[in-house]
């Protein structure tokens, strides 16, 4: 057994020489481990500020970042400071490590370590050594303790370099963290937090006319045109990328449309895509664009009220092609649908001329009511929810119509310019209004046929309302009409005689007629007047004397006409057989073929001259110049037999000469002049009849004249009976006084 009180020397000697060593080893480890961690955490810390800082790093980036940077802080804590913590410090290295630092104990400490310890085990003498040499030696070694400079085992310059190292990272950090804490902020939220937030840029840049975060809804097949507008530092070039779903990718230059504005356009997209535009240290937040079809109307309707004065029911017009005829004052209902939901619509003109739609039926509907007050193309601009329109706008020509004033239009019968003071003046008055009628009448005036002396125009006399005799009535709304109207002036007579001055309308006066007429417009109707009609009113002896004249112009009208058709009659009973084997015969032929068509014209012509002496007749009717038995005996005598000879005879003759011209035969020759004859006789015979009705015109003028002359005689025998009775008693009267 070991003697404690030998023992306690050598324990005395163990914790006393290495003890304190220890502690400060330790402590030296822990400095040394520290400044290493240190150190690397602040490599980490600038290497990813500056990747971060200068790329932008996304979050994946930034995590794998961060995990490798704790991979190598671990690894630096394992090797720097775990596995140095862990190796054990006993006294024999400790001894060694003094002795490395001390030359002069040459193995004396070590010595006497491993004598203590085999002495405090109780263990064999080292190496052939005894115990009391053992023990000499550590008591020794004990005695010299005093002497030992054990500090020169730890490397003092080292732990202090390692401690001011640790020092010097934990002031850098904490410095640079309180001289910009909002940039330590954001880096350690980027880098150890790994938020989603982004360093400041000097250059912002932004799309503009897009809502941030959400899609950009455009339209296929369409341009798409992109802005970007850049604030702070605005870079000299902006460039777009350009992700297409398919995974094909571009790159654009922005075009620089104004100081801070970028543009560029996408032709025709066909497919969605994801933008990023960047310029500078500036970059947006990536766009997508996604693409929609545009809206179509369908199911388009135009329905016309029109104004009440009009009074016709609503109706519906057609669109298609062409315009809108709308009277002023109505009112339009435009109606559609439309394939996709639309957010608002309205029918323009211009830019002040807008008129707003009614959406319905969750947007799938829309309605437009106006009254339109110009004419014009009026576009129906609708806009679907994703801002967008038709492909093609819909046009609507719409042109406004004034309500027109009625046309007038008045047109006598059997009555010329010249009129007897008792006419009748009959005559159809054609009246059109684009929206009804609403009434029609007559006036007139007189006024003296005879300029005055002084050569001075007169005064024109107002016109009054005439008594006419509406044989057809005007239907009230009716938008055409052809009134049947005669205007007879013997109802305005006051003296039978129709020269005498009593009467308003008499010889050498001339009288004006007119017809007006109004519309329905409200409030304030259209008036309308046919041109004025001015007749000059003579005698019945002068207008007759007229008529005589036409009636002769007529006559030698017809007989022109006879004598063609004798001239033609002899030379075809005469003429050369267009069939006979003659040189001439190809002549013959063309001139019986002249002669065919000759007839037809001599038939219009025979025409004619029934209608202008029916139209004279006419005059003489409404003039009341003869009964009216006696002149539908002369037209069923003159008149009736022209027609017939226009409308039979004379074509019948045509196809009988053309059928002569063919066949060229006695017998056709013979049929052709039988033909001619039978119009050569009914011909003197009513040219007979006219010369008779002309004898008998002048007859009755003659018998007028004697009537009259009579008459004034008549008169001018009861004046001077007149004037002498009234000379006789007055010679009576003076001899009485």
């Amino acid at each position: 057994m070991v003697d404690p009180e030998e023992v306690e020397p050598a324990v005395r000697f163990a914790s006393d020489v290495f003890g304190s060593l220890r502690a400060r080893a330790r402590t030296g480890i822990w400095l040394e481990g520290l400044a290493a961690t240190s150190l690397t955490v602040v490599v980490w810390v600038l290497a990813s500020y500056v990747l971060d800082r200068g790329l932008r790093l996304e979050v994946p980036y930034r995590a794998l970042l961060l995990a490798a940077a704790a991979v190598i802080l671990v690894r630096r804590v394992v090797r720097s400071l775990m596995r140095p913590l862990a190796v054990p410090l006993d006294d024999q290295e400790l001894a060694l490590a003094v002795e490395r630092g001390d030359s002069k104990l040459r193995q004396a400490l070590i010595s006497a370590v491993e004598f203590d310890h085999a002495l405090q085990h109780g263990g064999a003498p080292l190496r052939g050594q005894s115990e009391s040499l053992m023990r000499n030696v550590v008591d020794d070694m004990a005695r010299r303790l005093g002497e030992l400079d054990v500090s020169r085992a730890i490397d003092a310059r080292r732990v202090r370099k390692r401690a001011a190292s640790l020092a010097a990272v934990v002031l850098a950090l904490g410095g640079l963290a309180m001289a910009f804490p909002e940039s330590a902020w954001l880096w350690a939220r980027r880098n150890l937090l790994l938020a989603d937030v982004d360093w400041p840029r000097e250059t912002m840049l932004a799309f503009e006319g897009v809502t941030p975060g959400s899609p950009l809804r455009a339209a296929e097949r369409d341009d798409l045109t992109l802005r970007v507008r850049a604030t702070g530092v605005v870079p000299d070039v902006v460039e777009l990328d350009v992700r297409f779903a398919s995974g094909d990718r571009a790159t654009r230059t922005m075009e620089r449309a104004d100081e801070g504005l970028f543009t560029t356009t996408l032709a025709s997209v066909l497919e969605s895509a994801t933008v990023v535009a960047h310029g500078g240290d500036g970059e947006t937040e990536p766009l997508r664009i996604e693409l929609v079809a545009r809206p179509r109307i369908t199911d388009l309707a135009v329905t016309l009220r029109p104004p009440e004065y009009i009074g016709t029911a609503e109706r519906a017009l057609d669109v298609v092609g062409g315009e809108l005829q709308v009277p002023r004052g109505s009112t339009l209902r435009v109606a559609g649908r439309a394939t996709k939901p639309l957010a608002s619509g309205r029918l323009a003109l211009d830019a002040e001329t807008r008129f707003p739609a009614t959406i319905a039926s969750e947007g799938l509907a829309f309605e437009v009511v106006f009254v339109p007050e110009q004419s014009g193309v009026h576009q129906l601009e609708v806009v679907d929810r994703d801002d967008l329109g038709p492909a093609q706008p819909t046009l609507l020509y719409i042109r406004v119509r004034d309500d027109q004033p009625p046309l007038v239009d008045f047109r006598s019968r059997g009555i010329g310019s010249l009129i007897t003071a008792n006419a009748r003046i009959p005559g159809v008055l054609k009246l059109r209004d684009d929206h009804g009628l609403a009434n029609a009448g007559a006036v007139y005036r007189v006024m003296s046929a005879t300029p005055p002396e002084n050569g001075e125009k007169p005064p024109e006399p107002p016109f009054r309302a005439a008594g006419v005799e509406w044989l057809t009535e005007l239907q009230t709304g009716a938008t055409e009409a052809e009134l049947e109207l005669a205007f007879d002036l013997q109802t305005a007579m006051k003296d039978p005689n129709p020269n005498s001055e009593l009467n308003e309308i008499r010889p050498d006066t001339l009288l004006s007629i007119r017809f007006d007429a109004t519309d329905r417009r409200a409030p304030q109707a259209n008036q309308a007047s046919s041109e004025v009609r001015t007749l000059r009113v003579v005698t019945r002896e002068k207008l007759l004397q007229e008529l005589r004249r036409r009636q002769s112009e007529q006559r030698n009208e017809l007989e022109r006409v006879l004598q063609k058709e004798i001239e033609a009659r002899a030379e075809l009973a005469e003429i050369l057989s267009p069939t006979a084997q003659h040189e001439d015969a190809p002549r013959a032929k063309l001139r019986i073929d002249q002669l065919a068509r000759q007839q037809g014209a001599l038939g219009k012509t025979a025409q004619a001259v029934g209608d202008r002496y029916r139209e004279i007749l006419d005059e003489m009717l409404n003039n009341r110049l003869f009964e009216p038995n006696v002149l539908r005996g002369i037209e069923s005598k003159v008149v009736s037999p022209l027609v017939t000879l226009a409308l039979e005879d004379f074509p019948d003759s045509a196809r009988l000469t053309d059928a002569f011209a063919r066949a060229g035969d006695d017998t056709a020759r013979a049929a052709v002049v039988e033909a001619f004859d039978a119009i050569i006789a009914r011909l003197r015979r009513i040219i007979e009849q006219m010369e008779r009705t002309e004898d008998l015109a002048a007859l009755v003028e003659s018998l007028r004249i004697v009537i009259r002359t009579e008459r004034d005689a008549e008169a001018l025998l009861r004046q001077m009976r007149d004037a002498e009775g009234n000379e006789l008693f007055r010679d009576r009267e003076d001899r009485k006084k």
